[in-house]
């Protein structure tokens, strides 16, 4: 659905994908590849939001929110 929408979604700044029963943590890094924007999904910021809060620093290949450290990330 989002690659029938890129055109659009190349205006923003990101892709924000809500929704807790998607699968989406395979398809975050492609979509970023193809749409060339950050992608964020319901799954993946809860995920990276509790890796942080018990100091983990897990080298997880799920897009470019996992490539920072920046608490300012999750504001």
């Amino acid at each position: 659905m989002a690659l029938r929408h890129r055109a659009r979604i190349a205006e923003c700044g990101a892709l924000f994908v809500s929704c807790t029963q998607l699968l989406t943590m395979d398809q975050i890094e492609p979509l970023e590849r193809e749409l060339d924007v950050p992608v964020v999904t319901s799954n993946q910021a809860t995920l990276w939001a509790g890796l942080r809060f018990l100091g983990i620093d897990a080298p997880i290949p799920a897009g470019r929110l996992f490539a920072t450290n920046h608490a300012s990330a999750i504001a």
